[in-house]
C-alpha cells in the first residue's frame, strides 16, 4: 500500500481516478490523494453546454453526501473563473451520467443532476439547508428554492458545512454574489469546525453595480469569526461595520484588503486585534465618476496613523495603494507627490519594517532640490532595505502632455532619481510603459540600473486613437 501511494504522488487527478476502478483496494488507497485538493476552474466558452461545464460541483456535493468519511480528505477548495449558466430542465439527459454512490467526481468536469438517488439523501441536504439561522420561515423556504434549482452559492456554502479539517478555501467573485457563503463560514466558526482554516481569499466584482447586475455580499466574517486564520485576502467594492462585534484572529500574520468604503475606524478594529500581523496589502479605491479634482490629498498614508500604529511592533511589508475603478472595470493607479511627508514620515517608527511600496509621481515628486533626497535618507524606518516606487505614465495624458515633452521630463526626472538615489537599501521603480515615450523608458531603465537601482516595466500599450 506504502508503493500504491508513492505512485499516487506523481499522478494527475485523470490517472488518479483510473485507477480507482481497478479494484476497491487501489480506491480506498487513492482517495486521499484525489480529495485532498480540489479545485474547479470554470472559463466562459459560448460553445460549451452549460450543464457538461457546470454541474461536476453538484456531482462533487452528491458525493460528499453518499460519502460522508470523504469531507476528512479536503484541505483544500478553490472555486474560480466565469460562473456557468443554470440549466436544470433536461433532467432524463442529466440522470445518465449520474455515477454509483461510491464513485469520486470525474475530473476535469462532468454532468450531473441535483436529482438524489433516494430520499434519505435528499432529506439530508434539506436538513443542512434548514439548520441555518435564516432567520424568518419565509427566507428558508426560499433557501430551499434555490438549493432545488442548484443556486451555485448554495451549493458551495453547503460543501464548506461538510468540510472539517479545511484548511485553505479561494473563492472567486463570480461565486460570491449572495450571503451563502458568508453564512456557512459563520456557522463553521459557531459550530468550532474552522479551527483547521489558515488561509482564506474572497474577492468581488469591482464593475459598478450598474453593470455587474447583482450585489456583491460583502462583510467581515471570515475574518472575525475565525480565529485560526493566518493568512487573509478580501477583496471587496464595500466592507460592512455591521459584523465587526466579535473579536479578530489574534494570529493573523498577512492581510490583503482592497475596497472602497472602509474608514479607518473599521481598519483600526480589525488592525487593534492582529498584534502578529507582519504583511499588510491595502488597496483603497473608488469608483472614476467620484474621483475629485484634487486625487491625491483624498488618501495619504498620514491619514492611517492611527489604524497602522496599532501594528507598528510588528508589520514587515506595506504595500499601500489608492486608486480608481471605471464603469468597464479599468483601474487606475493614482500617485502621491511628495514620497517622504506623505508616505515615509507616518513609518518612521516602525522599527521591523522592512519593505514599502507605494504609488509615486516620477515626474512631478521632485522639484530639482537635493535636499527632498536627503530627507527621504533621514526618515526611511531604521530596517527598511526595499523601496519600490510605482508611475502609470498614462495618467499623464490626461494632462496634455505632447509625447516628446513627456520623454524629456521623464528622462530628467529619472536622472535626477538615480543620481541622489536613497542609501543603504535596494530601490526598484515600476513604470507603466506607453507605446509613445517607450524610446525614453529605455533610456531611463539603463540609468536607473547603472545607479544600481531595480527599474521594471509594465507592458501597457495604449491604443493612438486613444
Amino acid at each position: 500500500m506504502e508503493i500504491l501511494h508513492c505512485i499516487a504522488e506523481g499522478l494527475v487527478k485523470a490517472d488518479l481516478v483510473s485507477l480507482c476502478l481497478v479494484s476497491q483496494r487501489f480506491r480506498y488507497a487513492l482517495l486521499l490523494r484525489i480529495y485532498q485538493q480540489i479545485e474547479f476552474q470554470w472559463e466562459h466558452d459560448e460553445r460549451a453546454q452549460s450543464d457538461a461545464v457546470q454541474l461536476s460541483l453538484v456531482l462533487l456535493f452528491r458525493t460528499v453526501l453518499s460519502c460522508p468519511d470523504l469531507c476528512l480528505y479536503v484541505k483544500s477548495f478553490k472555486c474560480y473563473g466565469t460562473r456557468p449558466k443554470l440549466n436544470w430542465n433536461d433532467y432524463d439527459a442529466r440522470q445518465k451520467y449520474i455515477p454509483p454512490p461510491m464513485s469520486p467526481p470525474i475530473w476535469p468536469s462532468s454532468t450531473a443532476s441535483i436529482q438524489f438517488p433516494n430520499s434519505d439523501q435528499h432529506a439530508e441536504a434539506i436538513t443542512i439547508v434548514d439548520s441555518l439561522p435564516l432567520g424568518s420561515t419565509e427566507e428558508a423556504q426560499r433557501w430551499r428554492e434555490d438549493f432545488v434549482r442548484g443556486e451555485l452559492e448554495l451549493i458551495i456554502a453547503l460543501l464548506l458545512l461538510r468540510l472539517p479539517k479545511l484548511e485553505s478555501l479561494h473563492i472567486g467573485h463570480d461565486f460570491f454574489r449572495t450571503a451563502f457563503v458568508d453564512l456557512a463560514l459563520q456557522c463553521k466558526a459557531d459550530n468550532g469546525d474552522a479551527q483547521s482554516l489558515r488561509s482564506i481569499c474572497i474577492s468581488a466584482d469591482f464593475r459598478p453595480r450598474s453593470a455587474r447586475g447583482y450585489h456583491n455580499f460583502t462583510c467581515f466574517l471570515p475574518l472575525v469569526a475565525i480565529h485560526s486564520l493566518e493568512s487573509a485576502s478580501l477583496s471587496l467594492p464595500a466592507i460592512s461595520m455591521g459584523h465587526m462585534a466579535a473579536t479578530p484572529p489574534s494570529y493573523l500574520t498577512s492581510l490583503h484588503l482592497q475596497c472602497s468604503s472602509l474608514s479607518e475606524t473599521v481598519l483600526g478594529l480589525l488592525l487593534a486585534q492582529t498584534p502578529f500581523l507582519e504583511d499588510l496589502r491595502y488597496d483603497r479605491f473608488v469608483e472614476a465618476r467620484e474621483m475629485p479634482d484634487d486625487k491625491p490629498s483624498r488618501f495619504l498614508i498620514s491619514h492611517l496613523s492611527a489604524s497602522l500604529s496599532h501594528v507598528r511592533s510588528s508589520l514587515r511589508h506595506l504595500f499601500v495603494a489608492y486608486g480608481s475603478f471605471s464603469d468597464d472595470g479599468d483601474y487606475t493607479m493614482l500617485e502621491w507627490v511628495d514620497l517622504a511627508d506623505q508616505v515615509l514620515e507616518p513609518l518612521l517608527s516602525f522599527d521591523k519594517l522592512e519593505t514599502v511600496h507605494a504609488p509615486y509621481m516620477l515626474i512631478f515628486g521632485w522639484d530639482g532640490n537635493p535636499n527632498k533626497f536627503r530627507r527621504i535618507n533621514s526618515i526611511l524606518p531604521p530596517n527598511v532595505r526595499s523601496l519600490t516606487l510605482n508611475s502609470d505614465l498614462t495618467e499623464f495624458w490626461s494632462c496634455e502632455w505632447e509625447p516628446e515633452d513627456l520623454g524629456y521630463a521623464l528622462e530628467l526626472s529619472v536622472s535626477f532619481f538615480a543620481n541622489h538615489r536613497i542609501n543603504g537599501i535596494t530601490s526598484s521603480v515600476v513604470v507603466v510603459e506607453d507605446c509613445y515615450v517607450s524610446h525614453a523608458l529605455n533610456k531611463a531603465k539603463g540609468l536607473f540600473e547603472a545607479a544600481g537601482i531595480q527599474f521594471e516595466l509594465e507592458r501597457r500599450i495604449r491604443n493612438v486613437h486613444d
